[in-house]
């Protein structure tokens, strides 16, 4: 079964307090998800996967967003990729405590360094003024060995609030047919 501990939230490492509700309540689940799943696993393997992503903004004529954000990154660890985040939504927090949190959704399209792509579809809460920002993506499919992919990787870390370039820590389970 899933656990806190994956999302890598001890009070040593996680330190968002105005998004630590929103980054449990991800957290909690994507383990529930995950712990749910493990019983129904004939002919599908899952991997763990760790790492890090460092990431650049990337406005302009290339972006496809309807709200004009999107973001190009790189991963190591667990996932060895280059990848293209296009922002679909952004939506100010309805929560009057957290003024200034806003809530994202994007798409991802992760460019593995073996030649196969991973989609994936991601939620998260930003907090504009600190730059720490939370996000569940759910892998939704891919290319190649990961035609029919699912899981689920959370991601936290921080982004620079002047140039929207920052790195993220992502762990999370990847599962494939056998």
């Amino acid at each position: 079964m899933g656990s806190w501990r994956t999302c890598g939230m001890t009070s040593r490492r996680f330190r968002m307090p105005k998004l630590a509700k929103a980054g449990l309540l991800i957290c909690g689940l994507a383990a529930l998800t995950v712990a749910g799943n493990q019983e129904a696993r004939g002919g599908v393997r899952c991997k763990p996967v760790h790492g890090f992503v460092q990431i650049t903004f990337a406005p302009g004529p290339s972006c496809a967003s309807p709200v004009g954000v999107c973001f190009r990154s790189s991963q190591i660890g667990g996932i060895h990729a280059n990848s293209e985040a296009t922002v679909t939504s952004v939506t100010p927090s309805p929560d009057p405590t957290l003024p200034a949190t806003i809530l994202l959704t994007q798409r991802v399209v992760k460019h593995l360094d073996d030649g196969d792509d991973m989609f994936e579809s991601a939620a998260g809460a930003f907090d504009v003024v600190s730059g720490d920002g939370v996000f569940l993506l759910t892998v939704t499919g891919g290319t190649g060995a990961l035609t029919g992919a699912t899981g689920h990787i959370v991601e936290y870390g921080r982004l620079d609030v002047n140039t929207f370039n920052g790195s993220t820590t992502y762990t999370g389970e990847i599962c494939t047919a056998d």
